[in-house]
């Protein structure tokens, strides 16, 4: 009657095995984990990015130019648009945290079409140092009237 068993050998060629197929699974559970923060994070970049946006479609040429160069954080912008998100929910379900996120205004008038300026937003957060993510949009007024007759 012969018994075969297991050598030493074969049982520790099984662990390193095993050891590199949970490690691999452990390594790909915390790239995905840092996948989805990030991608949350970038949604809700979005929306505080798009706020803005929304609010500087508002504003009339004049009051537009004043908005060059501001800044803030999500808990300023929230309670302006509080005011006109009245009667209705808000797009996100669950609020960024305030303070969490910052955004730049920056407004530059296009030199060769009068009434026409780009406005763009960036918005930060922890973790993203200088670089986050922007939007872009133009505007156009209308050109002022100068009242005279063409030449």
């Amino acid at each position: 009657m012969s018994r075969r068993a297991f050598t030493l050998l074969e049982v520790l060629v099984a662990l390193a095995i095993l050891g590199l197929g949970i490690t691999s699974a452990l390594t790909l559970m915390g790239t995905s984990s840092r996948a989805a923060v990030r991608a949350r994070d970038v949604t809700e970049a979005t929306f505080v990015a798009e706020e803005v946006m929304e609010e500087l479609c508002t504003l009339n040429e004049s009051e537009l130019r004043a908005k060059a160069r501001e800044t803030g954080d999500w808990a300023e912008l929230e309670r302006r648009a509080q005011q006109r998100r009245e009667g209705r929910s808000s797009a996100l379900e669950r609020l960024p945290e305030p303070d969490r996120y910052a955004y730049a205004v920056q407004v530059v008038a296009d030199r060769n079409e009068p009434g026409l300026y780009r406005v763009d937003v960036e918005v930060t957060w922890p973790g993203t140092g200088e670089s986050g993510l922007q939007l872009t949009t133009l505007r156009r007024f209308p050109a002022p009237e100068t009242g005279g007759m063409p030449q």
